[in-house]
This record gives structure tokens, C-alpha cells and sequence, in this order.
């Protein structure tokens, strides 16, 4: 029997190393929503298209791709910019993976690491959720390191995303993803709990 786990969690806290993990522990197929919107958003596509009209020209590169970056500053700066991005990508997105996951009936476990994942409606097609949690500081210091981004709009980027009791309410289990943390530890407890692994 194949289950489809979902894990999510805001940015900087550690969502895609935990997916990785389990991913490469017990051989899951792993989907990355982030990895499937920047082929998707390449110039010429249909999510390409859409984000141009929605938000101008302005968030174009020279070469005329999308700079994330400077998508990521107006969505992060506004609620409502954001939720017109979200709106947007959860209805591209959202079938690709559905697609992804059809195709990997052989994989006992299918691992979808979805930063929307509740917002979007994803969550549906999952048997378990994980939602990733970590320590405000923990967040802003890894998006700093990781995106090359100043601490203020770190901080920015944080505030404007759920807080950690949304994901204790919202997801089936937790996992504590700050340094001090035994990740691979809770992973196990998770995994044995459930015995997919039987």
C-alpha cells in the first residue's frame, strides 16, 4: 500500500532537509513544490504568464525570467500580494503533483514537500502530514545564509508566513528541526507510530 506523506513548515525551517531525509531512510520518491514551480515558471508557460500579468514586468530579469528575488519582496511585503501568488501557484502546482504522485505507484511511500501545503489544498492527497517547526531566530539565520538576503527582510519573510501553532493544530505530527534537535530521532518515532515500514 502506497502513503503519501506531506511536509510543511515556513521558510528556514529545514522542511526540505527533513523530506530528504526520510526520502533517502525509506526509499521514498521525493517532490519538491518549490523545484516543480521554477520549471513551471520558466518564461512562456501558462504560471509564467499569469504572475507576469498579476504582478508587471518589473519582477523580470533582463532575459526576461522571472527574478525571484524580487518576486519574493513584493509577496513578502504585503498579505495580499502574497495571497495573489498563492492563489495562483496552488492552481498550477496543485496538479503537478497530483500528476507526479499518480505516477510513482511503485514507491511505498511518496514524500511532497509543499510550503502551502494546507493553504493550497494539497493536504488532501496525503495518508500523514509533518509539519517542520524550528525556532523564529533558527528561521531568519538560515534564510539569511541560504538566500543571501538582508536580516531585516528575513525577518519580513518570517512574519508574513504561519506561526507554529498553526502547524501543531493543522498537521498530524511535528518535528522540532533546530540544531539541538535529534531529527532523525523523531523521524523514527514518527515512522515506528505508524508502521508504514512493516
Amino acid at each position: 500500500m502506497r502513503n503519501v506523506i506531506g511536509i510543511t513548515g515556513i521558510s528556514g525551517s529545514g522542511k526540505s532537509t527533513v523530506s530528504k531525509k526520510i526520502a533517502k531512510l525509506y526509499n521514498a520518491k521525493y517532490i519538491d513544490a518549490d523545484e516543480i514551480a521554477r520549471k513551471l515558471s520558466k518564461r512562456g508557460t501558462e504560471y509564467y504568464n499569469e504572475i507576469v500579468r498579476t504582478f508587471g514586468k518589473q519582477i523580470l530579469r533582463e532575459d526576461l525570467e522571472i527574478d525571484r528575488k524580487r518576486l519574493a519582496r513584493i509577496v513578502f511585503s504585503s498579505e495580499l500580494e502574497k495571497k495573489k501568488l498563492d492563489d495562483i501557484t496552488s492552481k498550477y502546482i496543485g496538479t503537478e503533483i497530483f500528476t507526479e504522485i499518480s505516477k510513482n505507484f511503485d514507491k511505498k511511500i511518496v514524500i511532497i514537500d509543499v510550503p502551502l501545503l494546507y493553504e493550497t489544498g494539497i493536504y488532501m492527497f496525503c495518508d500523514m502530514t509533518i509539519g517542520v517547526i524550528a525556532k523564529k531566530e533558527t528561521c531568519i539565520e538560515r534564510i539569511i545564509k541560504r538566500d543571501e538576503i538582508t536580516r531585516s527582510s528575513a525577518i519580513s519573510r518570517i512574519n508574513s508566513q504561519k506561526k507554529e501553532e498553526f502547524f501543531k493544530e493543522k498537521c498530524t505530527y511535528c518535528i522540532f528541526n533546530d540544531d539541538e534537535t535529534d531529527v532523525d530521532k523523531q523521524i523514527e518515532d514518527i515512522f515506528n507510530r505508524k508502521k508504514f515500514i512493516e
